[in-house]
């Protein structure tokens, strides 16, 4: 639905809008990764052996989708230096404070994630907020791989039956801390990237005379 994509529009919309596209796409691997492990499960609950083909096969794709990513954020970097890139927040003003009540109020945007983009935007712009998303999302692909890998240790025991024995009774390759890992980094990462984008799009708005996602009035001022 384009709730994530980024502005700058215009030349930028098309690698914007996939790389939010990216993101989605390997996200919904990872959770498509977590229903296969759960069919594992019950399968051997009703005394059967899952197969653990169908976690790996959406893990490789959520890998792909985060590799992707990372490419398209590397490839926006580089777009927009090379068309040399005006940050819209500095050459028009717009109150990001006020702003940034009236989204949480609206439960649009966690008070911490506006709070680091909102920074950033201030001292170092749109720059500075894709390259925040840059090390999140490779922060992603490292997660990924490593929960990966600690599927491939888990073959032995889903020939026998014993992947909930695994995690149920905390063995030695227990894939659960590896995979809380990746969801927190998901959760961060998706905050941020929303907090990212509502941001860009509210400059761009003002800059444009569209007016705002929500209604400023009943904020304060500066706080």
């Amino acid at each position: 639905m384009g709730g994530k994509n980024h502005q700058p529009c215009r030349e930028y919309l098309p690698i914007s809008t996939q790389m939010s596209r990216f993101a989605s796409l390997a996200f919904a691997h990872l959770e498509l990764a977590n229903v296969a492990l759960e069919d594992v499960l019950l399968a051997e609950m009703n005394g059967g052996v899952g197969d653990l083909d169908g976690i790996k096969s959406q893990l490789t794709l959520s890998q792909k989708g985060v590799g992707d990513l990372v490419d398209t954020i590397v490839k926006l970097k580089t777009e927009m230096k090379q068309r040399g890139f005006r940050d819209l927040l500095a050459v028009h003003p717009v109150d990001l404070d006020t702003i940034g009540r009236a989204f949480v109020a609206n439960n649009m945007v966690s008070v911490s994630a506006w709070g680091e983009v909102s920074r950033n935007a201030r001292t170092g712009g749109f720059n500075q907020n894709i390259a925040l998303i840059h090390t999140h999302a490779q922060t992603l692909a490292e997660y990924t791989a490593q929960l990966h890998e600690k599927v491939n240790k888990l073959q032995g025991y889903a020939n026998n039956g014993s992947v909930m024995q695994v995690l149920e009774e905390n063995l030695q390759d227990n894939l659960k801390p590896e995979f809380a890992k990746l969801y927190c980094a998901w959760n961060q990462f998706q905050e941020i990237f929303l907090a990212s984008s509502l941001l860009s799009t509210e400059v761009d708005y003002a800059f444009n005379g569209f007016g705002s996602l929500v209604d400023v009035s009943a904020q304060s001022s500066v706080a």
